[in-house]
């Protein structure tokens, strides 16, 4: 059996760029390795090349599709998979292959997780996947620190065990926007009974700044319903899974304080693209008033919010605009 399938979801990325990934993809003597190149409807030069690639490399797959987002390319991967484990690999950033051990794909974890370097102008950091010595952990570990950290929020730097997915039948949502792949690590590690942590980078992540307003404008209440099926989704699971009524109850807080500043950056990227809706302003201030049971022990400008959220939106308005300005000038 295939050891691992490493996923590639291809959008029109830039040739450089997949010729970077692909060859940063090499698979240990002693291993068997498969590549599958998701082509989600790029242009024909990106297509041409990444099916020549496959081609000519043993190992590589090449998969083509019509156009349905990153999500459903994941999703093909998935279905296509060989392998004992499934991870993926955004096609512009990096695989660390020497950081994969053969020997630890024969442990039945159900999830693996690895440290992810950080690239960005040329500077580089680590993000660490936990705040814990390499080995077995438990899944309570991995869920708090999707609760209450983005050092877990994507879905590469990661083994998922595909029996555990084919069992689950677990996928990516193809209706979010935003979010899903928050949805989809979370969702699995709450499935996992064995989990390891390797504190070994095995992924580079080359930063060029995010692009949430551009799906918000293009997305707005796909958007606004994502933010709040995943605050929903992290109550469901503190319920779940966290039995300790302090616990439970520091981490509803921690819940509370994330949604209450998303939604109030959310508002004011919707006000200054003019797309605030009287049905954005109802669902939000629905959510901020379920939040604001647990935020008497929150940071005072996360109450300040709050607060304008539910009584005064309208005065997010001139400081988003005011912001925006003094960020152009500086």
């Amino acid at each position: 059996m295939t050891d691992l399938s490493i996923i590639i979801p291809i959008y029109n990325t830039p040739i450089r760029d997949l010729r970077r990934c692909f060859t940063s993809i090499a698979a240990p003597a002693d291993a068997l390795w498969e590549v599958l190149l998701i082509d989600d409807g790029s242009k024909e030069q990106v297509s041409q090349f990444c099916m020549a690639y496959a081609q000519s490399h043993p190992g590589f797959r090449y998969f083509q599709k019509e156009n349905g987002g990153v999500s459903s390319a994941r999703n093909l991967g998935i279905a296509q998979a060989q392998g004992r484990y499934v991870t993926f690999v955004d096609a512009d950033d990096c695989f660390i292959s020497s950081a994969m051990d053969t020997q630890l794909m024969q442990q039945d974890y159900d999830l693996v997780l690895f440290d992810t370097e950080i690239l960005q102008s040329r500077k580089k950091s680590l993000w660490k996947a936990l705040e814990l010595p390499a080995g077995a952990v438990t899944r309570q570990d991995v869920l708090r620190r999707y609760l209450t950290s983005h050092s877990l929020n994507g879905p590469v730097a990661k083994l998922f065990r595909t029996r555990l997915l084919q069992e689950t039948q677990l996928r990516f949502d193809e209706g979010f926007v935003t979010a899903e792949d928050w949805l989809f690590g979370c969702c699995f590690a709450a499935r996992a009974e064995r989990i390891c942590y390797v504190s070994t980078a095995s992924y580079v992540y080359y930063r060029n700044g995010g692009n949430s307003l551009a799906r918000l404008r293009k997305a707005p209440d796909t958007m606004v319903d994502n933010l709040i099926g995943v605050y929903k989704q992290k109550l469901r699971i503190i319920k779940a899974e966290f039995t300790d009524a302090a616990d439970a109850e520091a981490l509803k807080t921690q819940a509370a304080v994330s949604i209450t500043e998303t939604l109030f950056n959310c508002t004011a990227d919707l006000y200054l693209l003019k797309l605030h809706t009287p049905d954005h302003k109802t669902k939000i201030r629905q959510v901020c008033d379920h939040a604001k049971r647990q935020l008497s022990a929150a940071p005072r400008k996360t109450r300040i919010k709050s607060w304008v959220l539910l009584h005064f939106p309208i005065a997010i308005y001139p400081i988003a605009l005011l912001r925006r300005l003094y960020l152009k000038w500086k």
